[in-house]
């Protein structure tokens, strides 16, 4: 049973604790708490009516840490929690209170869901305290009993859960460091990731007047026909006007015999055109001259050739000669063909190459039985004897065939009923007439976009955490986490923490936000 109550005034929330006659007061604690405002630790307002007194704890848009624990934990958040309640705690050293005034349990720390700011409760009465506090298994019981997110990198675990069970004894400003390590590798390779080279750069456009320090790339290839082009370097005109010698010519003799003026002329003459082949059986290897060899390299004796060539027509085309005989293809079922095997008698008629259509040739003799069985590259017809017909179904080629005539269905399951899907609870929106399915076991309802399933962004009255409704064995509770405006269910407000039940038809406001509950 909690020892709080909580309080909605105006828009803010409290938890109360109210003083008992039993209860003593740490003097040195409670003029602490009510006269500093110490970091991370709740405020106290000390209330006396009549004879009764409280102390109110004002939590207006915090949620416990048990809630805001619920699903899946990120790192960042883990952490900013840990190390907020150990500066919490510290801080509270500072300040002379004693730290086993301090409630720890996740039901009665507060956080701020979008700062992820913490705040814990003190009670400065001596009977609260607590003889020891035990702050190694509290955040022990914390990481065994929460999901960690598995689409982030979850190395940040082992280190916490070495350290608090290697430790005898625990130093709170050492795991203080370790957290703080943790969190600040994690925001440093956060960085890293932001500023690494890899990331998409905006070149700057073709008309930007901004100059741009990185070197010039590379130009880009050219590609013609399938074909890299590449770029040559520009080549020195008095050295492409040199001659280019053979590679085979090594040396040149020292004194070269005189060439005779005739056959000097001779030789010029065949370099500029070649002869002109006989015609008929005096078929030579040279090119004949054409008519724009004629007129491009026009002279005397370019164009007696050219004249004869026209006087004794086209020459001779040459004859072909016979080429080795090719290993003919294999032949049709039936037919030998010889050349391919070495035992086949060589008396055998050969096939000739310009024939069209299969020749039958006579199946050579067998051979002695060889002591091991040997592979003959040539095909024999081979009688088969004859058989009755068989009666073959057509083979359907990509299709199961079924093998009987029986028909074919589905298993049918005995004594089951059909699943009749059950209803699911909605909330329409008056003013858009959004429908929103609760489709979670705890829908959360807030501006916080990364908290929340369901974001109101237009509204200034929901709070970052507004509500929360629990889904739970096909009933719908709705749960105001201490928001500003408050939730009202059919105009009657809510008591913040607590869990109240809702029907098809009621009308839920969240701050001036009206929605409709509806089962669809």
């Amino acid at each position: 049973m909690s020892i709080f109550t909580i309080e909605n005034q105006g828009v803010n929330t409290y938890i109360v604790y109210k003083v008992t006659a039993e209860d003593e007061f740490d003097s040195l604690s409670f003029g602490m708490l009510a006269n500093n405002k110490i970091r991370g630790i709740a405020p106290i307002l000390f209330t006396q009516v009549d004879a009764d007194k409280y102390l109110k704890y004002n939590i207006s848009s915090k949620i416990p840490v048990s809630t805001y624990f619920k699903g899946t934990v990120t790192r960042k958040k883990l952490l900013d929690i840990f190390s907020g309640i150990a500066s919490a705690v510290m801080a509270a050293e500072e300040y002379m209170v004693d730290t086993s005034l301090f409630i720890f349990d996740i039901d009665h720390i507060y956080v701020d869901a979008t700062t992820n700011e913490t705040t814990i409760i003190c009670i400065p009465v001596v009977n609260c305290a607590h003889s020891t506090v035990d702050l190694q298994m509290f955040y022990k019981q914390i990481m065994y009993s929460t999901q960690f997110d598995q689409n982030e990198n979850c190395d940040y675990i082992a280190p916490i859960i070495n350290y608090l069970n290697s430790t005898q004894v625990f130093s709170l400003a050492d795991f203080k460091k370790l957290i703080d390590r943790l969190n600040f590798s994690a925001a440093q390779s956060a960085t890293v990731v932001a500023s690494s080279g890899t990331s998409y750069q905006p070149q700057p456009s073709v008309n930007s007047s901004v100059s741009v320090q990185n070197p010039a790339p590379a130009p880009a290839p050219v590609y013609t026909e399938n074909r890299v082009v590449k770029e040559e370097p520009v080549k020195n005109p008095l050295v492409n006007t040199l001659p280019i010698m053979p590679d085979t010519v090594k040396s040149v003799p020292a004194a070269m015999p005189p060439v005779p003026q005739k056959a000097a002329k001779a030789s010029k003459a065949a370099k500029k055109t070649p002869p002109v082949p006989e015609v008929n059986n005096d078929v030579t290897d040279e090119k004949q001259i054409s008519l724009l060899t004629l007129l491009t390299k026009f002279s005397k004796e370019n164009l007696d050739l050219y004249k004869a060539q026209k006087a004794n027509g086209k020459p001779a085309k040459k004859e072909k000669t016979p080429k080795a005989t090719k290993p003919a293809k294999a032949a049709p079922m039936g037919f030998a063909i010889p050349g391919q095997n070495s035992s086949i008698n060589s008396d055998s008629p050969t096939v000739p190459a310009s024939a069209s259509q299969p020749v039958a040739v006579a199946a050579p003799k067998a051979p002695p039985a060889p002591a091991k069985t040997t592979v003959e590259s040539s095909y024999q017809q081979i009688p088969v004897a004859p058989s009755k017909p068989v009666n073959v179904q057509q083979a359907n080629f990509g299709e199961t065939t079924v093998l009987s005539s029986a028909a074919v269905g589905e298993t049918t399951v005995l004594g089951v009923a059909p699943v009749v899907s059950q209803p699911v609870g909605h909330l329409v929106r008056a003013k858009t007439g959004e429908k929103i399915a609760i489709n979670k076991p705890a829908f959360r309802i807030g501006k916080e976009k990364s908290y929340v399933d369901y974001f109101i962004g237009d509204n200034t009255a929901i709070s970052r955490s507004h509500a929360d409704i629990i889904m739970r064995n096909g009933n719908y509770y709705i749960i105001d986490l201490n928001s500003t405006n408050h939730t009202f269910v059919n105009e009657t407000i809510v008591e913040s923490g607590t869990e109240n039940l809702i029907k098809a038809g009621d009308k839920i406001r969240l701050g001036n936000e009206v929605f409709d509950f509806i089962m669809l």
